[in-house]
């Protein structure tokens, strides 16, 4: 096994935000199929630190960093931004997803439409596990987005309850294997 996972590309998961938030990553059905479905496709590294981070960062050039919080923008942590950016002009992919858009807006407004992997129509609405659904009065708003950045790209998913769908959209993001495995009978 030690041999198959050496092979797999590594995501660094960027979580900096609310130790709840954190903590979530530690059950991988947490976020549904998300990280179940990341874990078959990747190798997976946690920095729960600034310094951890800067350190994985000093020493490794992962895949792909996948910001799961939005600790990543908090004043004390702002040192990591720059790194983001600079890992996506230089060929990475970020992707900010997961809990990072609990905090801020779940669709983002003025990206271009060739950036904008889905837009909503006039039957779309906004899901929650706690309130009821709510249609989407902006359809120029996107919940998910993917740009290129320099010679890599960024994208954002604002699905925090992280569904079937979104954990593609994530695979897709970081270029890695959708196909399922399928049990022969």
């Amino acid at each position: 096994m030690a041999n198959a996972n050496q092979q797999k590309p590594v995501i660094l998961l960027l979580c900096l935000g609310d130790k709840w938030m954190t903590d979530m990553l530690d059950d991988p059905q947490a976020f549904g199929v998300g990280i179940e479905l990341l874990l078959e496709k990747a190798q997976l590294k946690r920095a729960k630190s600034l310094g951890g981070a800067l350190k994985y960062l000093n020493e490794n050039r992962p895949n792909g960093i996948l910001v799961t919080d939005p600790g990543v923008i908090a004043p004390k942590n702002r040192e990591i931004l720059g790194r983001l950016v600079a890992f996506a002009q230089s060929g990475g992919t970020v992707v900010f997803s997961f809990c990072f858009a609990s905090n801020i807006n779940l669709h983002l407004d003025g990206v271009s439409r060739e950036n904008c992997w889905y837009l909503p129509t006039n039957d779309s609405h906004v899901e929650s596990m706690v309130f009821p659904p709510d249609r989407i009065a902006n359809q120029a708003q996107t919940p998910v987005a993917f740009s290129r950045v320099g010679d890599g790209y960024v994208g954002y998913t604002g699905d925090v309850n992280q569904e079937s769908g979104t954990s593609m959209v994530l695979l897709r993001m970081f270029n890695l294997d959708t196909r399922q495995a399928v049990e022969e009978l």
